[in-house]
């Protein structure tokens, strides 16, 4: 049995007959608002929260699951959802959730600097804190990256939050009509709105702080937090995993990045780094 979170992943759009499977960080807030501009919905005035009104008014997650099967299977709706290179999904998941402490990073910062229970330095230390502070969290230190990597590749991965789960798990069994690609974004949601017979007007929600000056060579893997919350634009997303890392990504990831290279390579979009990523050792 499939839970309402698999379910609500899904919009409907009943009146233009076409579901929007959306992906946390790719492109969700900029589809998102697409969505809604197409139903017709007046964002500003009438929605503060366009992640929760989207959820409770055109979710599947609002209809009954037999229902919500059916529609998904429904050939007369069009289905659609659009992916990204995992590697640096990861990444900009790491930087908004944790870097920038949004939910539900501060859960999984708690996680991590609370530890196993047979760390038992880690829990003196976190219960510590929290007498002190009335918090066990340390948000300035946070946690690094490859402590982010390692907290992911402990858990069931159809388990894990969906910002970082892995991105076939969220679209499921579900027969996609396409599936599009963030990193050719405007050819891909071109042919989808001229499949729908829509108007493309998508509009760019959110721009992630991105360093393109090559300010910064090093590997980032272990910096804290508040190290990187320090910088100007954060580094590539190459720079935040070793070889070691890697192999810690792809024993979660890899079907996930199988997935991506195929479309990518068929559309002539993958990108070498991509590839190098996957296989350096």
């Amino acid at each position: 049995m499939k839970n309402a979170q698999f379910y609500q992943q899904f919009l409907i759009n009943r009146e233009q007959r076409f579901i929007y499977c959306y992906v946390p960080k790719v492109a969700c807030s900029s589809l998102k608002l697409w969505f809604l501009r197409v139903a017709g919905v007046d964002v500003q005035d009438a929605v503060p929260d366009v992640h929760a009104y989207l959820d409770r008014t055109f979710s599947l997650a609002a209809v009954p699951e037999q229902e919500a099967e059916r529609l998904l299977h429904d050939s007369n709706y069009y289905r659609f959802a659009f992916i990204r290179n995992p590697f640096a999904r990861l990444v900009s998941a790491y930087q908004d959730k944790i870097i920038q402490g949004n939910t539900p990073g501060p859960c999984a910062i708690k996680a991590v600097q609370r530890g196993r229970p047979w760390q038992v330095r880690k829990r003196l230390g976190y219960e510590w804190l929290k007498w002190k502070t009335g918090s066990g969290i340390d948000l300035q230190r946070g946690m690094t990256l490859r402590e982010f990597l390692q907290f992911i590749s402990n858990q069931p991965a159809a388990k894990l939050d969906p910002h970082w789960r892995p991105q076939p798990l969220i679209l499921g069994d579900v027969r996609m009509d396409y599936v599009g690609l963030i990193e050719n974004m405007s050819s891909d949601f071109e042919f989808v709105c001229h499949q729908l017979g829509l108007e493309n007007d998508l509009q760019v929600a959110n721009r992630a702080r991105r360093r393109t000056d090559g300010g910064i060579s090093e590997n980032c893997a272990d910096w804290t937090t508040t190290q990187l919350r320090e910088l100007d634009r954060y580094p590539p997303y190459e720079q935040f995993f070793t070889p070691e890392l890697r192999e810690v990504f792809l024993s979660v990831y890899e079907k996930d990045l199988t997935v991506y290279e195929q479309l990518a390579a068929e559309r002539g979009c993958l990108d070498t780094e991509s590839r190098y990523m996957a296989k350096a050792s």
